[in-house]
């Protein structure tokens, strides 16, 4: 499958694997939305992607851990307007 210009959700998006996956994705031209709880790393991932591969970076700041986050996710892409495809 070619990942250029599909939208990827991507949780934990702000370090470790998450990060790396957002990069790859980016590199290969898809558009990445990036949710972890820590906004300010996911500012810098945005910052660093669209600089780097010209792609777009959404950011939302959700903890997935709390039991309603997940669905507050989905609602948000929906009311964005923002597909996900990955």
């Amino acid at each position: 499958m070619d990942p250029a210009g599909k939208y990827a959700l991507v949780t934990g998006a702000s370090s470790g694997i998450g990060w790396q996956i957002s990069v790859q994705l980016a590199r290969r031209g898809c558009h990445i939305i990036a949710v972890s709880n820590q906004p300010s790393r996911l500012l810098d991932l945005k910052s660093e992607l669209e600089s780097a591969f010209q792609v777009q970076v959404f950011t939302l700041d959700r903890d997935l851990a709390r039991e309603d986050a997940a669905e507050k996710v989905f609602r948000t892409c929906e009311e964005q307007g923002l597909r996900v495809d990955i």
